[in-house]
Parts: structure tokens; C-alpha cells; sequence
């Protein structure tokens, strides 16, 4: 648990990494100015997602999967024409 934490404050720090921990400092001195819990709330989210690296979406996920190639990728698409019976 210890080399998880230590791990986890000594990888490396990006530009979010370091956005999230000056949003939260700023947050969290607002919340003690105001005493104003839900910012405190806030504040201790955003620190907390700094100092373990993690975001909304877990350690280094994307939101989002990648696209699976499929089966008919490369093919010509198959067309069909539609004739319309007009009646004037």
C-alpha cells in the first residue's frame, strides 16, 4: 500500500496533474475563508485526484474506446438504385 502511494505522488507530473492541484489549493483556501463545506468538498476531490494521479475516467484511461476495426472495413460500399413510380 506505502509503494502504491509513493508510486503514485513520483510519477510523472503533466499539465493536468499540476491544474488539478493549483485548482484545489485555490479552492480549498477559498473554502476555509468562507467556511463553506461543499467547496471544502470540492477542494479535497480535485487534491485528491492530483495527488493519485487519477481523473474522471481511472489511472491513464481514455473515456472512450478506440474504434474496432470491422470485417467490411476496405470494401466498396454496395449501392442500390430506387426507381420511383410517378403517376402525373
Amino acid at each position: 500500500m506505502v509503494s502504491y502511494i509513493k508510486q503514485a505522488l513520483l510519477s510523472p507530473w503533466g499539465f493536468t496533474r499540476w491544474l488539478r492541484l493549483i485548482v484545489g489549493v485555490l479552492f480549498l483556501v477559498q473554502a476555509i475563508y468562507l467556511a463553506d463545506v461543499f467547496i471544502g468538498i470540492v477542494a479535497g476531490l480535485l487534491l485528491l485526484q492530483a495527488l493519485s494521479n487519477t481523473g474522471c475516467c481511472g489511472v491513464g484511461a481514455p473515456c472512450t474506446r478506440p474504434a474496432s476495426p470491422t470485417a467490411e472495413e476496405g470494401k466498396e460500399p454496395q449501392f442500390e438504385e430506387i426507381k420511383a413510380d410517378r403517376k402525373e
